[in-house]
């Protein structure tokens, strides 16, 4: 399995909150370390994040591992996956 690159667009979920979102913007943490911008797609934690600045190394690619072409369908596929999981996470 290759690994695949956060990029901004990239539904990602945040390791410490749990919250998941879009990559809106990459910037430099620091020295080392780069950084994402991402907007949760509904509010997490007792404070109501909507969105983080956060290290990278603090977010995680989200798909379906054991579907690995998932990436490789085109945007409508990413589309339409992206709305069920949001309407699976508003559920919840």
């Amino acid at each position: 399995m290759n690994r695949r690159r956060i990029t901004v667009g990239s539904l990602v979920r945040h390791k410490p909150s749990g919250g998941i979102g879009l990559v809106m913007e990459h910037t430099m943490w620091d020295g080392d370390w780069g950084a994402y911008k991402v907007q949760f797609t509904k509010p997490v934690n007792e404070n109501k994040l909507t969105q983080i600045y956060d290290r990278a190394d603090m977010f995680e690619l989200v798909y379906i591992q054991d579907d690995d072409d998932w990436f490789d369908r085109g945007p409508d596929a990413n589309d339409d996956q992206f709305r069920q999981m949001t309407a699976e996470s508003e559920e919840s």
